[in-house]
């Protein structure tokens, strides 16, 4: 290593505190750094280690547990309670309605009283849904459809029509299942309201009510009204705008403390034509076609004419 140190003295003073001849190093330590190791032995070394640091815990905290009627989960898939993938910028349908099959079919067949069954549905279904409501918003149509199942099989438990309405499954006079419509609006309300008040998530707030008004093409922020007027579609939208339009269903408008209006709301051609579809509000927005005076004489009597109306505008072709 040193060929040209021949004693330990001609070495520096750094080295001489941490050189060892090679005589005094053991031989098998130097013969596992050239072995490769075989499959069998890592095998072997595997199994010689410690499988369980459980019961060391529950000593030490002195807790009693029976070891044999639970199982540690590891990060091996064919151990995964939960494996179903949940994916940011797709679909989730399938996963919550994989949820609620898995969960349906694993108590068909069971002999189980309806308090158990509720417990069940409120405390270990519905947070499993509710965990994927942090990214992702369910229409009202898909909430019961989604369900469906369970209640079926709850009234079954009650010995209940299954043409029973739901209402009654729904209600605070004895205890029933969760509603999901409800259970959605409480954490969509707090996720929204932890997002605009929240001053590190200011930017993201301000662009999430920029792109909100900027999809429903008005000149301010919309209110319920607004919203509830509007056929647009927001199936493949943001986030924040889902929940506007989930919001606007239960009549909650969301107040921005942020002036972002462009002129009054009250000349906006959503406001006296709020039927446009997806393709006449993108012909808006590219030819920047927000107000109704854009398009009508000063008296408000009669539209422009195509030249005129041409001129004053961006681009493309004039809207339909």
């Amino acid at each position: 290593m040193f060929p040209s140190y021949s004693d330990t003295m001609d070495l520096p003073e750094d080295w001489q505190q941490i050189y060892t001849p090679h005589t005094q190093i053991d031989k098998k330590w130097y013969d596992n750094t050239t072995h490769h190791i075989t499959k069998e032995e890592l095998i072997n070394i595997i199994n010689s280690c410690p499988k369980n640091k459980a019961p060391e815990f529950y000593e030490f905290a002195n807790v009693q547990i029976n070891l044999d009627k639970y199982e540690i989960l590891t990060n091996v898939k064919e151990y995964q309670n939960l494996d179903i993938i949940i994916y940011i910028n797709n679909t989730t349908i399938y996963t919550k309605t994989a949820i609620v099959q898995e969960f349906t079919s694993s108590l068909r067949y069971k002999t189980i009283m309806y308090e158990y069954m509720i417990y069940l549905t409120n405390k270990i279904l519905l947070p499993k849904i509710e965990y994927i409501m942090q990214i992702n918003v369910i229409p009202e149509d898909l909430c019961d459809k989604l369900l469906f199942p369970i209640k079926k099989l709850f009234k079954h438990t009650l010995s209940l029509l299954s043409s029973t309405r739901n209402n009654i499954i729904h209600n605070d006079l004895f205890p029933v299942l969760n509603n999901l419509k409800s259970l959605q609006l409480q954490v969509q309300l707090s996720n929204v309201n932890i997002m605009l008040n929240n001053p590190t998530l200011k930017i993201i707030a301000l662009q999430n009510i920029i792109h909100t008004q900027y999809f429903y093409w008005f000149p301010v922020f919309s209110n319920h009204l607004t919203i509830n007027k509007s056929k647009l579609p927001v199936i493949k939208d943001t986030y924040f705008t889902k929940c506007c339009k989930l919001f606007a269903s239960y009549h909650i408008s969301i107040l921005s403390n942020i002036d972002t209006s462009l002129g009054s709301a009250k000349d906006a051609i959503i406001a006296y034509y709020p039927d446009f579809t997806t393709k006449d509000i993108s012909s808006l927005q590219n030819k920047r076609i927000i107000f109704t005076n854009q398009l009508i004489f000063i008296d408000k009597m009669y539209l422009l004419p195509y030249s005129e109306t041409k001129a004053i505008n961006h681009q493309g072709t004039i809207p339909l």
